[in-house]
């Protein structure tokens, strides 16, 4: 058996290859978010890693709500009419016959699954009365 030992060109070559993905297996779970997953039809509250941010959808008029998170892909590729101001935290879509609000959030596990009534107290927000 041979051991090749690599020369200092080598080494030097192979240098920013390695810190590159020593970076990224280090800081990937600095930027991704776990979120709180449920809907319906999913059996119970469980959670989903690496997400961009958390979500959570309230339909007042049917008096359902879904919970979870939007991955980095998906938040890159898609062209949301949303604009979310310091504070706020949720925006409403009355454009059909339902209302809807659609809130994000950029904590781990910051969309806990609230029942309508629990959102509507809060004033129509994710975030705790003070």
């Amino acid at each position: 058996m041979s051991v090749h030992l690599l020369s200092e060109t080598e080494t030097f070559e192979m240098q920013p290859i390695f810190i590159s993905i020593l970076l990224g297996i280090c800081l990937s779970p600095i930027y991704t978010l776990e979120c709180y997953y449920y809907n319906e039809r999913s059996g119970g509250i469980s959670t989903t890693h690496g997400n961009a941010f958390c979500t959570a959808v309230f339909d007042l008029d049917v008096e359902v709500a879904s919970f979870g998170g939007v991955s980095h892909s998906r938040a890159a590729k898609s062209k949301s009419n949303w604009s979310f101001s310091e504070g706020q935290d949720c925006q409403v879509d009355d454009t059909n016959d339902n209302q809807f609000y659609f809130c994000v959030c950029f904590e781990n596990n910051c969309n806990f699954p609230l029942s309508i009534t629990e959102f509507k107290e809060r004033g129509r927000t994710l975030q705790a009365k003070l």
